[in-house]
C-alpha cells in the first residue's frame, strides 16, 4: 500500500460541506454561528458540523488530525471524528450511521447512534484533541492533549471518510491541524514514520519502513501512554508489540516469581525483536496493558 501525495490529503476545512450554523474562517478555523435561526430549530438538528475539503485517500495506511478549542463553554457539545458523504451536517459526528465522534461535553464516544459510551475525559477551551484512523485494519482512536485513550472501534466500515468537527453553543471556536504543523500527540515516538500527514516527520513515509513496522504501528501509537516506573530503564516508553518468548507480546508480561510486577521491552530491532542486552526493559506502570500472571509452575525468563 503506497502513500498518496500531499496534494490528495485533507489540508483545510470545507466552505461548502458545512452546516449553516458553522462559519469557516480562512483554511483552518471555524466557529458556531449562534444566530436567531438556531433557536427555532430542533436541538438535535442545529449542530455546526464541518468536513475537511477532501476525504482521506483510501490508499492511506494511517491518517491523523487534531483540533484545538480556542473558545467556548465547558458544558457545550463539541466533537471531533469521521463522517461520510451522506452525513447530515446539522447533526454531530457519531450520532448517525457511518459516523464516529469523541464529544467534549461528556467525554463519550458516539458511534453510529445517539447513545454515547464512556471513553475518555471531557475537553474544552485550551485543549487539543485528535482523531486517528488505521485504514489497514479499520481501527479508530482519539487523543486529548497528547495522550491516546485507546481503540474506539475495530470495525470501521470500508467507506470514504472525511475528517469532521462538530460545534454547538455560543462562542465555540476551534482551529484544526491537518498536519501542516507538528501535532501535540507524539506520533513520532516510535520510528518517527507516519503515512498520510503533511508534517514531514524524520525518517520518511511509512511505505519505506520494515514490514514489521507497517503491521504494528497502530498498536505502538495507541499505547504511547504506557511507561516503565522501575527496572533497568525508568520512565521510558514501552514498545508494543515486542518479540519475546517465541511470539509477539502486545501487553506487559510477567517473569516467574518476580513480585515487582510485569515488564515490557523499551527497545527492539527493526524486526520488532526485544534487544536483550544493555538493560532494554522496565517494570510497567499501572496504566499499561498487562497479561495475566502465569501459574507458579510456568518457567519463564525475563529476557
Amino acid at each position: 500500500m503506497s502513500c498518496p501525495s500531499s496534494n490528495d490529503l485533507p489540508s483545510c476545512l470545507s466552505k461548502n460541506d458545512k452546516s449553516e450554523f458553522a462559519i469557516v474562517k480562512g483554511r483552518l478555523r471555524a466557529h458556531y454561528d449562534y444566530g436567531p435561526q438556531s433557536e427555532t430549530v430542533d436541538k438535535n438538528h442545529n449542530a455546526g458540523s464541518v468536513k475537511s475539503s477532501r476525504p482521506i485517500p483510501q490508499t492511506c495506511n494511517i491518517y491523523y488530525f487534531e483540533m484545538k478549542i480556542l473558545d467556548g463553554k465547558d458544558d457545550v457539545p463539541i466533537a471531533i471524528g469521521l463522517t461520510t458523504d451522506s452525513f447530515n451536517l446539522k447533526r454531530m459526528p457519531g450520532w448517525d450511521k457511518l459516523t464516529i465522534g469523541y464529544h467534549g461535553d461528556d467525554g463519550k464516544l458516539f458511534y453510529q447512534n445517539q447513545k454515547g459510551y464512556t471513553y475518555g475525559p471531557t475537553y474544552g477551551k485550551g485543549d487539543v484533541v485528535g482523531c486517528g484512523v488505521y485504514l489497514g485494519n479499520n481501527t479508530v482512536f482519539f487523543t486529548k492533549n497528547g495522550r491516546s485513550y485507546g481503540v474506539a472501534t475495530k470495525h470501521l466500515p470500508d467507506q470514504e471518510w472525511y475528517p469532521t468537527i462538530g460545534l454547538r453553543g455560543e462562542n465555540t471556536k476551534v482551529e484544526v491541524n491537518f498536519g501542516g504543523k507538528q501535532f501535540m500527540y507524539p506520533l513520532s515516538t516510535y520510528y518517527g514514520m507516519f503515512c498520510c500527514t503533511l508534517y514531514p516527520f524524520k525518517g520518511g513515509l511509512l511505505e519505506k519502513t520494515s514490514k514489521y513496522t507497517q503491521q504494528h504501528l497502530i498498536t505502538r501509537i495507541i499505547f504511547t501512554e504506557c511507561q516503565t516506573n522501575s527496572g533497568a530503564t525508568n520512565n521510558s516508553y514501552c514498545v508494543f508489540p515486542f518479540y519475546s518468548r517465541k511470539k509477539f507480546q502486545y501487553k506487559c508480561i510477567w517473569d516467574k516469581n518476580d513480585d515487582n510486577g510485569s515488564w515490557c521491552s523499551t527497545n527492539v530491532d527493526e524486526n520488532g525483536i526485544h534487544k536483550t542486552r544493555s538493560g532494554n526493559w522496565g517494570y510497567c506502570s499501572p496504566e499499561c496493558p498487562t497479561a495475566e500472571k502465569p501459574n507458579e509452575g510456568m518457567k519463564v525468563s525475563l529476557l
